[in-house]
Parts: C-alpha cells; structure tokens; sequence
C-alpha cells in the first residue's frame, strides 16, 4: 500500500515528459503520488525523456 491505498486503486501513465504540462492542466480530480523522470534511448528516434506518473483517480 502507498499511503493507505490499495494497489488495485492506483493508475500509472507513461508519457513523454515534454508533454508533462500539458497532462497535468488536463489530469482533473486526480491525485498524483509520484512523478518519475528517465531517458529512454531508442534507435529510431535517439534519446527521448518520459515521465511515469502514478495517480489515485478521484
């Protein structure tokens, strides 16, 4: 559990962290938990930043 939730209870979105603002402004009533920030390196497109957002829908 994370802060008292169930892990059925949490949602999780991978998304690419140029478009961090952008989700948030559209997020809603949700209530964000964590927001992780990596590098993935891919061979077509190079390296691009993603964010993985773990939320509670409200």
């Amino acid at each position: 559990m994370i802060s008292g939730w169930k892990a059925s209870e949490l949602r999780s979105e991978l998304i690419d962290a140029r478009e961090l603002d952008t989700w948030l402004r559209n997020s809603g009533d949700e209530i964000i938990i964590d927001i992780n920030f990596c590098m993935v390196d891919t061979s077509h497109a190079g390296v691009l930043p993603q964010c993985l957002i773990i939320y509670k829908e409200a």
